[in-house]
């Protein structure tokens, strides 16, 4: 599947939840992690801001809160005092690495999963990603199927299918 295909699928998603959304009277903004009782919390890092849009509405529909940042700095400032259920990195950032990223996440959570997202597949193997405390790493462009899985294994292991 293509990138394009990928986010054509979450863009039907995103449709189908704002509907959602817009029935139950909400503004479709992402909800912040403190205020929600009960959903897990998974942390989205990405420079663009477009993926980070996607990821919003695929987490909805995942039924999880999600904490997007663009860059380290904010994601240090957003998850002071917030658990995190995952973590979704893409590996190059413009600021700081993801590996310097969940180092840091490791200190203050330790078990909370990391999985580290790449277009440059030659540049990480899943055996850097190991080594350096993550625990999967998908290639860009990203599989929906294998996507939802790994969340539904971290977040919610009820929902897990078999794509």
């Amino acid at each position: 599947m293509s990138v394009r295909e990928d986010f054509d699928s979450v863009s039907q998603e995103e449709t189908i939840v704002k509907q959602e959304v817009s029935k139950k009277g909400d503004s479709g903004k992402a909800v912040s992690a403190e205020s929600v009782q009960g959903k897990p919390n998974v942390l989205v890092v990405d420079d663009d801001k477009k993926i980070l849009e996607a990821f919003r509405y695929l987490m909805e529909s995942e039924n999880c809160n999600m904490i997007g940042a663009c860059d380290v700095d904010e994601v240090m400032q957003k998850i002071q005092d917030v658990h995190l259920d995952l973590i979704i990195t893409d590996f190059m950032l413009e600021s700081k690495s993801s590996i310097e990223l969940f180092t840091l996440i490791r200190k203050s959570q330790p078990e909370v999963p990391v999985v580290v997202m790449t277009g440059y597949p030659e540049l990480i193997s899943e055996k850097d990603v190991k080594m350096f405390g993550g625990n999967y790493l998908l290639t860009k462009p990203l599989e929906l199927g294998r996507l939802r899985n790994v969340i539904r294994t971290c977040c919610n292991p009820l929902k897990i299918v078999s794509y």
